[in-house]
C-alpha cells in the first residue's frame, strides 16, 4: 500500500538547467584565464614584475641544488682590513701592485687582472732614507702623486699577462675622459656579425672611465667592468658586449678568459643577439648580449688569499701556477659586493671570478630559443590537465593541483641543476592557479547559490513536509539516490469518531482543531527522533529510522507513542473542563523493512516509505477501536525496542495471542495499552 502526502514536490527542471548554464559558464571562464596567462607570457614576460617572479623562482633552483665547488683554474687576491692597515690605508700604493704582480710572474700565473680603476692617481711608498721630513702640504701632494717611479706598470709591461680594468658609465658626467681613447679603441672585437631575424637591445653608454694612460698602455690587454643590475636589484648577467661608438667592447671576464685558454683577438667572432666563439667554444648570450651567470656560491666559494700574505711571502709556493688571479678590495665600504642568489654582499672580484669559471667550464646559464614552444605548451597542457582536475573530489583535486605545481617546478629544477637550462616556471604555474582558482570560485558560487536555493525551498516544503524530510528535498537528494530498503519503525495516529465531532463544529473551528492535534503529533514525534511522513486528516503517520538509519528506531517510535498520549490526556482535562468532549486517540506501532524514496515522476514525485509494514501499523491503529486500547504495537516492535533498551516506553503494555489483521493472511502477536476511564491510557503494568 502506498500512503500519499497532500501535496505532490514540482521538480523544477530550470534548476538543473541553471545548474548546466553554470558548468558550462565556469568551462568558459577557465578557458578565457587560461588564454589570459597564454597572452599575458607573451605580451608581459619581459615587464618588470614578471621577471620578478622568475628571477626568484631562479633563486629557488639555486638553493635547491646548493652551492658547487668551482675548479681550480682560478685565485682571487683580495685587499682587505689587514693589508690596508698593514700598509698605511686606503688606496694602497701602486708599488706594492707592482710587487705583486712581479711575484704573481714568479709564481706562473696563467693571467692577473685587476678588479680596481686605476681612475685616479696612487699613493707613493715614503723613502725612509730620504732626507728631512717634509711639511704636511708636502707629504699631502707627494701622496696624490702617481707612481712617478713607475713600478706597477713596468711590472705589467714584464708580464704580458695583466689585464686592466675600465667602466662604461651611462651618465657623461660621470666619464674622466672625452670620447673613446685609442687604447680603449683597441680592445674592440673584430669580428662582429649580425645573425638573420634575431633582434638585440643593447645598453648604450653615455662615456667612459679609463684607467691611467700609462698603466692602460703597460697591460696586455682591457677588459670593461660595467653591470647592470635585475629588475630585483641581484647582478645575474654579464655584460660581454657593449656597444660605444660604432664599435663592441668586451667584459674583463671574457678577455681574461681568452688569455687564459691563448686565443687570439681575431678568433673571437660576435653573433649578435646569438653567441659569442671562442675558437671552439660557443657562448649563447641573452637580448643584450649578456651571458647569465650561474653562480657557485656564497663569498669565499672560490680560493683566496690576501694581498698582505703574497707580499710577505707567507703564501706556499706554486699556490698560483697557471691559474686565472683577481685581484681586488674586500675592505667594508671600499669595494664593491653585489647581490646574488647565494649572498647579499658578493665581492666584485669573485663575481668576475665567478663569471670567468663558467666560461672556462661552458656553463653559463642558457635559455635557448625554443624554450619558448616548450613555455607556452607547458602553459596549455598544464591549464588543461588543471581543468581536468577540477572533476576530482576536492581532496583529489587539490593534491592533483599541487602535482602539477610541483612536477613543473622539478622540471625547471632538474634543467637547470643537470643542463644549465633556464626554463621559465612562472606562465606554466600561473596557469594552474589560475585555472584552479577560477574553478574553484565557480563552484563556490554554484554552492552558495544552490544552498540558498535549497534554503528557500525548505522554508516553502516546511509548511507542507516534516523538516527532515524538506531539506532532503529541497537538497535534491531523492530520485538520484534511487529508493533504499532499511528497517523501520511506523506510526500510525488517528483521533476516533473526529468525523462525527467536526459535524458539530464550523469549518473554521474543524481547522482549528486539527492544527491542535497536528501540533501534538508533530512534538511528540520530534521530541523522539522521528519524522512526519503525512497528515491523514484527523492522523498522520510518523517514520522513525527512515532518513538516517539508527537501531534506536523501535524504541523512538514507542516514545513517541507514549509523549502523545500523555500530552492527549493533558490536553483532554483541559477540553473536560472547559465542557469540551474528550478526544479518544489511538496509536499503531510496527516495525519491518520498508522502502524509503521518492516515487512518482519527475514532474511531481513524492518521498514516502512504502512496504507491508505500512499497511500493518495502519491496520493495528485500526484494532486500537476494536480492542478499546491507546496503543497496539507489533511484537516485532516491542522485542525490538526491548532489545536497545526501552523500559518506560513499555511500561504497561499487555500481550495478546496472535490477532489477525485485516487484508493480511497470516495473523500476528501484538502489545497493547488498554484506555483509561477519561478514553486514554491505562496504568497495568506488562505482563
Amino acid at each position: 500500500m502506498l500512503w500519499r502526502a497532500r501535496g505532490s514536490i514540482r521538480r523544477d527542471a530550470g534548476a538543473a538547467d541553471a545548474g548546466r548554464v553554470s558548468a558550462t559558464l565556469q568551462r568558459i571562464a577557465s578557458l578565457a584565464a587560461l588564454v589570459t596567462v597564454a597572452v599575458l607570457w607573451v605580451v608581459a614576460s619581459d615587464t618588470t614584475w614578471w621577471r620578478r617572479a622568475e628571477l626568484a623562482a631562479l633563486d629557488l633552483w639555486y638553493h635547491l641544488r646548493g652551492p658547487v665547488a668551482p675548479t681550480e683554474a682560478i685565485a682571487l687576491v683580495m685587499i682587505d682590513e689587514t693589508t690596508v692597515d698593514a700598509f698605511g690605508g686606503w688606496p694602497i700604493p701602486r708599488q706594492l701592485l707592482g710587487d705583486l704582480v712581479d711575484r704573481l710572474i714568479d709564481a706562473d700565473a696563467s693571467v692577473i687582472a685587476f678588479d680596481l680603476l686605476f681612475s685616479e692617481p696612487g699613493r707613493q711608498v715614503r723613502d725612509s732614507t730620504a732626507g728631512r721630513s717634509p711639511d704636511t702640504a708636502t707629504i699631502d701632494r707627494y701622496l696624490l702623486q702617481d707612481d712617478r717611479n713607475g713600478r706597477l706598470a713596468d711590472a705589467m709591461e714584464r708580464s704580458g699577462r695583466v689585464i686592466v680594468p675600465y667602466a662604461f658609465v651611462f651618465s657623461s658626467d660621470r666619464a674622466n675622459v672625452a670620447g673613446l681613447p685609442d687604447v680603449i679603441a683597441g680592445q674592440a672585437f673584430g669580428i662582429v656579425r649580425t645573425a638573420p631575424g634575431r633582434s638585440v637591445d643593447l645598453p648604450v653608454p653615455a662615456g667612459l672611465i679609463v684607467p691611467a694612460e700609462r698603466l692602460a698602455a703597460a697591460a696586455a690587454t682591457l677588459g670593461h667592468v660595467s653591470v647592470l643590475l635585475d629588475a630585483d636589484g641581484s647582478l645575474r648577467r654579464d655584460l660581454s658586449v657593449v656597444p660605444f661608438d660604432g664599435l663592441y667592447f668586451p667584459s674583463l671576464p671574457l678577455e681574461a678568459a681568452r688569455l687564459h685558454l691563448g686565443i687570439p683577438r681575431q678568433a673571437v667572432v660576435v653573433t649578435m643577439g646569438e653567441t659569442i666563439s671562442l675558437g671552439d667554444r660557443t657562448l649563447r648570450v641573452d637580448p643584450v648580449m649578456g651571458l647569465t651567470v650561474n653562480y657557485y656560491g656564497p663569498e669565499g666559494t672560490f680560493e683566496t688569499y690576501r694581498l698582505a700574505d703574497v707580499l710577505d711571502g707567507t703564501v706556499p709556493p706554486g699556490a698560483f701556477a697557471g691559474r686565472v688571479v683577481l685581484i681586488g678590495a674586500s675592505v667594508l665600504g671600499l669595494g664593491d659586493t653585489f647581490s646574488t642568489p647565494f649572498s647579499r654582499t658578493l665581492p666584485g672580484a669573485e663575481y668576475l671570478a665567478t663569471v670567468v669559471e663558467n666560461v672556462l667550464r661552458g656553463e653559463t646559464l642558457s635559455r635557448p630559443a625554443w624554450l619558448a614552444t616548450v613555455e607556452l605548451g607547458a602553459i596549455v597542457v598544464l591549464g588543461g590537465l588543471a581543468f581536468a582536475a577540477m572533476r576530482a573530489p576536492a581532496i583529489a583535486c587539490a593534491l592533483a593541483l599541487g602535482f602539477l605545481v610541483a612536477g613543473w617546478g622539478a622540471v625547471c629544477a632538474l634543467a637547470f641543476a643537470r643542463l644549465g637550462v633556464w626554463i621559465g616556471a612562472v606562465g606554466p604555474v600561473l596557469s594552474v592557479i589560475s585555472v584552479g582558482a577560477v574553478q574553484s570560485v565557480g563552484a563556490l558560487i554554484h554552492e552558495r547559490r544552490r544552498r540558498r536555493a535549497a534554503d528557500r525551498s525548505a522554508r516553502r516544503l516546511s509548511h507542507y513536509f516534516d523538516p527532515q524530510v524538506a531539506a532532503r528535498l529541497s537538497g535534491g537528494k531523492g530520485l538520484e539516490q534511487g529508493p533504499q530498503t532499511r528497517q523501520a519503525a511506523i506510526l500510525f495516529a488517528d483521533i476516533a469518531d473526529f468525523t462525527a465531532i467536526a459535524e458539530r463544529l464550523s469549518a473554521s473551528d474543524t481547522h482549528t482543531l486539527l492544527q491542535q492535534v497536528h501540533t501534538r503529533i508533530d512534538r511528540a514525534v520530534a521530541a523522539a527522533g522521528g519524522t512526519i511522513d503525512k497528515y491523514l486528516g484527523d492522523g498522520a503517520m510518523a517514520c522513525f529510522g527512515t532518513l538516517a538509519p539508527t537501531v534506536e528506531a523501535p524504541r523512538q517510535a514507542m516514545l513517541a507513542a507514549r509523549l502523545l498520549i500523555t500530552d492527549i490526556e493533558d490536553w483532554n482535562r483541559v477540553r473536560q473542563h472547559e465542557g469540551e468532549q474528550p478526544l479518544v486517540l489511538g496509536i499503531g506501532v510496527h516495525y519491518g523493512p520498508v522502502l524509503v524514496g521518492d516515487v512518482g515522476t519527475a514532474r511531481a514525485a513524492e518521498f514516502t516509505v512504502v512496504g507491508d509494514a505500512v499497511n500493518v501499523a495502519s491496520r493495528l491503529e485500526a484494532l486500537t477501536r476494536e480492542l478499546d486500547a491507546a496503543l497496539v504495537a507489533s511484537d516485532a516492535a516491542v522485542e525490538a525496542a526491548r532489545a536497545c533498551g526501552a523500559a518506560d516506553e513499555l511500561r504497561g503494555l499487555i500481550p495478546k495471542p496472535a490477532v489477525a489483521i485485516r487484508g493480511r493472511q497470516q495473523a500476528i502477536s501484538i502489545w497493547l495499552l488498554p484506555r483509561d476511564p477519561a478514553g486514554n491510557g491505562d496504568s497495568q503494568e506488562a505482563i
